[in-house]
């Protein structure tokens, strides 16, 4: 799939997504808020996937083995 190539194409997800007219988008919201809510919308990226979090102390030594007995149980 290749990405937009120009501003009606926008118009077009805009419209095909929320069902509002061609006149509606134009005219009757501020353009910027448009940009705003496309670029906070949830999508995917390829080949990152998100850092592991660990929410406690038996977590965080599994992710990192050894290290964090030394450095949070001072063992």
């Amino acid at each position: 799939m290749d990405g937009l190539h120009s501003p009606f194409g926008l118009i077009g997800q805009i419209k095909e997504r929320t069902g509002y007219s061609h006149r509606y988008i134009l005219w009757g919201q501020p353009w910027a808020l448009f940009l705003l809510e496309s670029a906070d919308a949830p999508h995917y990226v390829k080949g990152r996937r998100p850092p592991p979090v660990a929410e406690s102390i038996d977590e965080l030594e599994s992710f990192l083995g050894n290290k964090a007995k030394r450095i949070y149980r001072g063992s």
